[in-house]
């Protein structure tokens, strides 16, 4: 699985996009079996927190993150609040576990 973002950060909005690819085998080749990709949305409401709306326009699905960038600004920790189910084969699957830490891309 891939999962990329990209945010900025504008006094105290927070806007970005994201993409996130979960990969498969099929036929003994690697392959791009999920895509989603959509923007974020959200406002400060810490010093290093801010509770971010996801939008996914392909399937007109909203979810909600909390994201709290760790001291030193290297790592970043996603909490979900709400998961966006729409266009999934089982809504009670996630392609993302409910909370993980993300490391700043080079790092």
């Amino acid at each position: 699985m891939s999962f990329d973002i990209q945010l900025q950060r504008e006094g105290m909005e927070l806007q970005g996009w994201f993409l996130l690819v979960k990969l498969c085998v099929v036929a003994n080749e690697l392959t791009a079996c999920r895509i989603r990709e959509g923007t974020l949305q959200g406002t400060l409401v810490a010093e290093r927190t801010v509770d971010v709306q996801l939008i996914i326009p392909e399937y007109d699905d909203e979810g909600r993150v909390r994201l709290t960038l760790a001291p030193g600004g290297g790592t970043l920790h996603w909490e979900e609040i709400e998961y966006p189910i729409l266009g999934l084969a089982d809504p009670g699957s996630r392609y993302l576990p409910p909370s993980f830490d993300l490391v700043r891309c080079g790092s």
